[in-house]
């Protein structure tokens, strides 16, 4: 007897809010197997609380130098001189006088720079030459009485001071090597120290780049407790050479031959782990990563009769994907990147045991093609204190830096950042500056909302999991509640998969805008600029809190997702999204051809 197919056509209704997927972007896992605590992508948001999404904020470009030479090098000099290097030149800004001076133009082109500050002097290195020791100098005539190192020198006309670090006497004229300089000397004016001293200014403050003549030609350079480590030796790529201790004499680490005293300079070198792409510190161990491993060692001391003599140490060698520049210790250890992705040290271990060391993976839930077209050649990684979120910046098929990838150490949140071309990063007083990856400039960080002048694009994509995969879905309604300003416009897109499984974008856009009216605040959608209408945290007062909805009517989907998009020049933030949508019949598909009949 013919019994028809049976159908199940009961349909239930239900509900679902996301609050914006606190733990950050998941490309690794199946979308429509992930809850609503991931997303797949999150584009210049950032992750906050117990899941907002605040718009990031812009940049403003500082100062820029003609030409297309993208900045090799920034680092902080005081706060209110920076160095920075490009193509074949050494160059300082001045903040307070919005000046650019050039403190040698004449290097080798070597497509890199480092820089480290060891405070009033500075080295540069870029694997072409020996490295330089950058200082601020003046020169003086007239001496009646001779300086003394380290008294207070006084301009007698601008009452600017100075320490004096070093003094090259020539009889009745010399040069003065200055630190801790506050205010302008001025040519011809009277010069005098705490003691005796006494002469007068030739000319005003000079830049000086001096040779550091005994020590190895190198790539990078750190200074790291009271020794300069020199890496990527011209002769040795896989070696680190390091200094004598500093002892408090000016000029410092200036001894570079290798010695068996405790406070004398040595050479270590590890050729299985390729060229020395950065060192860092963690406790008492120097961490060395290279292109294809990395390793730690101690100097440490032995006392042979009352005479002290060091020994370098190694504790640990791995061979592995190694790390790329820009290791940076933060409060989850030491964070760095390669190929693989981003990973934390939290200690070194043992080289007997493989497993001591405390290596975490941090970003596994991106997967393993998220780094497929990613390149950390010229990575750089900088903590944000204020935010939580560490960054850096690197290539996605691109020949220079496009792409920032911020990982939150509290919530462990991933998001990316696009729009910033950055080269390198450099912090003044907390605060985070980008030197650019496109041309001669640098740029302050998260600096009102807008990028230099232009839009900032955002935007998210999350699969709302509904459940069953085999039935059919009517979405049917969407709220949604946040901050936005009051030119704010954020489109709202729903992209579905239909019951053939097959991808649909845009089946029904919306676009969301701010209402408001004047008066105190007085419940839903009521209020006046600044003022929330029913509480909640807004990082801007110029932000007034938005509750929406809208009826979009996608029929007969089998997945739904949700993607949310803007560009403007203003600031949001999104708080959560609801739908509502109405399960209905089971998906009729019969496709599938039977090969084996038992």
């Amino acid at each position: 007897m013919y019994r028809p197919l049976q159908v199940d056509s009961t349909s239930s209704q239900s509900a679902l809010v996301t609050t914006m997927a606190r733990e950050g972007m998941n490309q690794r896992d199946l979308s429509q197997f992930l809850d609503v605590e991931f997303a797949q992508i999150i584009r210049n948001y950032i992750p906050v609380g117990t899941g907002q999404l605040e718009k990031r904020e812009g940049q403003t470009e500082i100062f820029e130098v003609a030409g297309n030479e993208q900045v090799l090098m920034a680092e902080k000099y005081t706060d209110t001189l920076w160095l920075f290097a490009y193509n074949t030149t050494l160059a300082a800004y001045d903040v307070d006088t919005d000046t650019v001076t050039n403190i040698k133009a004449d290097f080798t082109a070597s497509g890199t720079f480092e820089g480290a500050r060891a405070g009033d002097f500075f080295f540069i290195t870029n694997g072409a030459e020996l490295p330089y020791r950058i200082s601020v100098t003046l020169d003086y005539d007239a001496q009646t009485a001779n300086f003394t190192v380290g008294e207070t020198l006084t301009g007698g006309t601008s009452g600017a001071t100075a320490i004096i670090l070093e003094d090259d006497d020539s009889g009745v004229a010399g040069t003065l090597t200055l630190g801790s300089i506050e205010g302008v000397f001025q040519n011809n004016e009277a010069l005098t120290d705490g003691a005796t001293g006494a002469a007068v200014a030739d000319g005003t403050l000079t830049w000086a780049a001096t040779e550091v003549s005994n020590a190895p030609v190198a790539k990078g350079v750190r200074l790291l407790g009271s020794r300069l480590f020199l890496y990527a030796l011209a002769d040795n790529p896989s070696a680190v050479a390091y200094s004598d201790s500093d002892d408090g004499t000016n000029p410092p680490f200036q001894t570079w031959a290798a010695g068996t005293l405790a406070d004398d300079p040595g050479l270590i070198s590890n050729r299985n782990i390729g060229e020395i792409r950065d060192i860092q510190q963690i406790s008492q161990y120097y961490v060395v990563w290279g292109d294809d491993g990395k390793f730690a060692f101690t100097i440490s001391q032995l006392d042979s009769g009352g005479i002290l003599s060091k020994v370098d140490d190694f504790l640990m060698h791995r061979v592995d994907f190694g790390g790329a520049r820009g290791a940076l210790m933060t409060p989850i250890g030491l964070v760095y990147a390669n190929e693989n992705g981003f990973y934390s040290l939290l200690g070194v271990g043992q080289d007997t045991d493989s497993f001591s060391d405390q290596d975490f993976f941090l970003v596994d839930q991106l997967g393993d093609d998220y780094f497929t077209d990613i390149d950390v050649t010229n990575g750089d990684i900088v903590f944000d204190e204020k935010r939580k979120n560490v960054l850096f910046t690197c290539a996605r098929d691109s020949a220079t830096n496009n792409v920032v990838i911020g990982y939150n150490v509290e919530s462990k949140a991933v998001f990316e950042f696009v729009g910033w071309n950055v080269n390198r990063w450099f912090k003044i007083d907390g605060e985070i500056y980008a030197a650019s990856s496109l041309n001669t400039s640098i740029h302050k960080c998260f600096d009102g909302h807008d990028d230099n002048g232009l839009p900032i694009g955002t935007e998210y994509v999350q699969e709302l999991n509904m459940g069953s995969l085999y039935l059919s879905q009517d979405l049917l309604g969407c709220y949604v509640q946040g901050f936005l300003s009051a030119s704010t416009a954020i489109d709202v897109n729903f992209d579905a998969y239909n019951q053939e499984g097959l991808f649909a974008s845009e089946r029904a856009q919306f676009t969301w805008e701010a209402q408001s009216v004047g008066g105190l605040a007085s419940g839903f959608g009521a209020s006046s600029w600044g003022i929330t209408a029913w509480g909640g945290y807004s990082p801007d007062p110029n932000l007034v809190e938005s509750f929406d909805g809208c009826r979009p009517f996608v029929r007969r989907v089998q997945r739904i997702v949700l993607r949310i998009t803007s560009g403007d020049l203003v600031d949001h933030v999104i708080n959560w999204i609801g739908i509502e949508v109405k399960q209905k019949n089971r998906i009729r598909r019969r496709k599938m051809t039977r090969t084996i009949t038992t």
